[in-house]
């Protein structure tokens, strides 16, 4: 996590520059805080990427080298509260600008890491390396507690230019007991009770030999346990193996009628059970030893030689023993026997039942039947048959009358006929229809013909009509021209008829000037 400014530097209390402007450390250098007359900071993805990378900041210094400092909407006299969608972009977020960008959820991760990189990271998340600066951010309803966030499975503090708070140490976890290898031991010596032929220690006489002593656990470190776990692992492993041969050995002497299969070999019995090794059959003494019951994997090493067991009563009770008696697994296999040879005679019994009920069938409807699929050649000459008797009970004949063979013909070719016809009128119908379509192409184009030349026609009469409108308008052109020196002259006249009547007016001599004008108006 890194770590944040010291609240005794100038990160916690901002300097004044020379132009009077207040500096406030990012974690690395002192920046400007930034005011509402600087606006968006820099954009350059260049400079920014440069700054981004750690060769980068060798060149650059420390940082990119004009962004400033957001630490909210400050003036030189004011504090103005703003939303987060008005923030500046590309600049330095303090931690709690941070935290409000980050939970307005107005900006998603693209854009946060687009306009503030140093403060997001490509999934729009906290980098764990970002720098702690300006305000921290308080949980609601105090003052001394600050927010956090889980980033790398480390509590992330948002408290800007103040020390980082203390976290509380987790409590060591309790060692484990000491496993102890008796239960292994246990396993192993059963197993070797049994190859050897020393007797196996029950339940009962652990338990007894366990009242007189019972060690208290002891408690060792992790480098020890792991010691004691990857060896009792491997003892584990070869018990499993001589629990599995001994599981193996007690089912192979259900096969044995007189003798186990750990004193004899298997492989020297017949299917009958005959003993054809050529040695004596097993004594009373074998017997007796192979009905005892299978050593329980409780059992202890120290039992079997005698000293007394040092079990706990826990280990006694995690291994369950597995017994099973030679007289109960015998009696099992010989019921299985019995039950597999009875389903075997009633399938037998039903096979052939069955087999004699279709030879009959035959032989009465061998003149109106059809060869059977299951029939082989010489039924159908009369010769006695040859074929297996596993062909004889598994195939069921099939007999089909002739009246029902022809009026299925009859039926089927019917269907036929009148397929025949539906298809012959469908052909019809789609030459009708074809015929149709040709029909609308060919008036279709003609259409388009006939279209064309009208468009031919009519931008030729546009040509006209327009080369017209241009004549008539050079014309009104002309005669706007050959108008001017008339109306010039009209002009001059009726100044002229306008002073000579003032002149008139002025010697006296209106009635004058009142008669040439109806002498002039009526020629």
């Amino acid at each position: 996590m890194p770590q944040a400014s010291s609240p005794l530097n100038t990160a916690a209390t901002p300097e004044t520059g020379k132009d009077n402007r207040t500096s406030v450390s990012d974690g690395l250098k002192q920046r400007e805080v930034w005011i509402l007359s600087d606006g968006d900071g820099n954009y350059d993805t260049e400079v920014i990427d440069a700054c981004l990378t750690k060769k980068g900041r060798q060149k650059s210094g420390k940082g990119h080298p004009s962004w400033k400092l957001y630490m909210g909407h400050v003036q030189p006299f004011t504090d103005c509260p703003a939303k987060p969608e008005n923030f500046p972009k590309w600049v330095y977020l303090d931690d709690k600008a941070a935290w409000e960008v980050y939970h307005s959820r107005t900006f998603n991760a693209s854009q946060l890491r687009r306009f503030w990189p140093f403060d997001f990271s490509f999934a729009g998340r906290f980098p764990y390396q970002r720098l702690h600066r300006g305000r921290p951010v308080y949980k609601a309803g105090s003052s001394t507690e600050f927010r956090s966030v889980k980033i790398r499975g480390k509590e992330y503090w948002f408290h800007g230019s103040l020390p980082s708070p203390v976290e509380p140490k987790q409590p060591k976890r309790r060692s484990t007991p000491e496993p102890t290898t008796n239960s292994l031991a246990t396993v192993l010596g059963s197993t070797r009770a049994i190859k050897q032929g020393g007797p196996a220690t029950t339940q009962s006489e652990d338990s007894n030999s366990n009242e007189t002593s019972t060690p208290e656990p002891s408690y060792t470190s992790h480098e020890d346990l792991d010691q004691q776990t990857s060896q009792n692992s491997m003892l584990v492993d070869h018990t499993s193996v001589h629990i599995k041969m001994q599981q193996s050995e007690s089912r192979d002497d259900t096969s044995c009628p007189e003798t186990s299969c750990g004193e004899k070999d298997q492989k020297l019995f017949g299917k009958d059970g005959i003993d054809r090794s050529g040695t004596p059959n097993a004594t009373a003494e074998q017997r007796q030893s192979s009905k005892r019951a299978v050593a329980s994997p409780s059992s202890s090493v120290s039992d079997y030689y005698g000293s007394p067991s040092s079990k706990t009563k826990r280990q006694r009770t995690v291994l369950v023993p597995y017994t099973r008696l030679q007289d109960g697994l015998k009696a099992e296999n010989q019921a299985l026997q019995e039950q597999y040879a009875g389903q075997k005679k009633e399938a037998t019994n039903a096979f052939r039942s069955l087999a004699e009920h279709s030879t009959a069938k035959q032989n009465q409807s061998s003149k109106h039947t059809v060869a059977s699929p299951s029939s082989s050649v010489s039924d159908r000459y009369g010769t006695p048959t040859n074929t297996p008797k596993r062909q004889r009970t598994m195939l069921i004949p099939y007999t089909v009358l002739q009246d029902t063979l022809k009026a299925e013909n009859q039926a089927l070719k019917e269907q036929l006929a009148s397929a025949q016809e539906t298809a012959v009128q469908l052909e019809r119908y789609a030459i009708q229809k074809k015929e149709e379509v040709n029909a609308f192409r060919s008036l279709a184009q003609a259409l388009y013909l006939s279209n064309l030349d009208q468009q031919e026609d009519l931008s030729r009469v546009h040509t006209e009509v327009k080369g017209l409108y241009e004549e008539l308008n050079a014309m009104k052109e002309r005669v706007k021209l050959s108008l001017k020196p008339i109306e010039k002259l009209h002009s001059r006249s009726e100044r002229t008829i306008v002073e000579q009547e003032k002149d008139f007016t002025q010697k006296g001599m209106k009635e004058a000037w009142d008669k040439f004008v109806r002498e002039a108006l009526n020629e």
